[in-house]
């Protein structure tokens, strides 16, 4: 899950070293949270996505036992091991949105001569858009803006379960008994 989030950064990174000129503008009120309401992903070997709220909470367990919990309020790091917690990101409100999805992939897809193409990933019918960048190829989709693909060298994964189910528990609470850690600025 650790190169999820590298990959996603990368990949908006160029976005970003890209000429912002370049790039037409959003249109105003646009859907940027997953079309479903709640989920579970798994990611092969990299772990586990799971997502309530259209997204706007999620909670991102990776293979090497690190938490990732993606809150309206705060980004935290869970270590189960240690039952610790590390405050990353607070914030009255982030304003954090995906960056998939039939209204904004030809935002992103516009800087890499990007083609729509449709692909079916673990039985669902997701739009995958096909590009080139420093000629190496980047694959990059999903499903009602939820990403299931995601591909540039070495540094890809691919989805490989999906249900619409949440296990029970507090998935994007901090425990009780975990210590904070507090991050010397």
């Amino acid at each position: 899950m650790k190169k999820t989030i590298t990959l996603l950064l990368c990949f908006l990174s160029i976005c970003l070293f890209k000429s912002c000129d370049e790039l037409p503008e959003l249109p105003e009120n646009l859907p940027l949270w997953y079309a479903i309401e709640k989920g579970v992903i798994e990611y092969g070997d990299l772990g586990t996505l799971y997502f309530d709220d259209f997204g706007r909470m999620e909670r991102h367990e990776w293979q090497n036992g690190k938490v990732m919990l993606y809150l309206p309020d705060k980004t935290v790091e869970l270590d189960p091991e240690a039952k610790t917690y590390k405050i990353l990101i607070e914030m009255e409100k982030l304003n954090s949105y995906h960056y998939f999805g039939d209204e904004v992939s030809w935002y992103l897809s516009s800087k890499f001569n990007a083609k729509r193409t449709n692909e079916e990933i673990i039985g669902k019918p997701c739009i995958v858009w096909v590009g080139t960048y420093e000629e190496k190829e980047i694959k990059y989709g999903g499903w009602k803006r939820i990403i299931f693909v995601a591909e540039l060298d070495a540094d890809s994964y691919r989805a490989t379960s999906f249900t619409e189910e949440l296990p029970e528990g507090n998935l994007f609470e901090i425990p009780e008994d975990y210590t904070q850690i507090v991050i010397e600025e």
